[in-house]
């Protein structure tokens, strides 16, 4: 079995943001998911477990990219 998944997030600009007029910006966010599964019943059954009902092998990957946030044209922490 293979999973598969993608997802995207777009914000826009906080402009309420602060103490003052500033702008809080975020860039787009990204996600990324892969799951691979293999069934592996009928050979646990075989070799060691007769009385196993489901078995399966599975490695997958989870991974977020971007979203960097700025204020008056700085990370957050580090206006003023």
């Amino acid at each position: 079995m293979v999973d598969v998944s993608v997802d995207w997030i777009h914000s826009w600009d906080n402009t309420e943001a602060g103490t003052g007029h500033q702008t809080l910006k975020q860039n787009e966010k990204f996600g990324t998911y892969l799951w691979l599964s293999y069934d592996v019943t009928s050979l646990i059954q075989r070799s060691i477990m007769p009385s196993a009902r489901k078995a399966s092998v599975s490695v997958g990957y989870a991974g977020t990219y971007g979203r960097a946030q700025s204020s008056a044209g700085k990370p957050p922490g580090n206006v003023g």
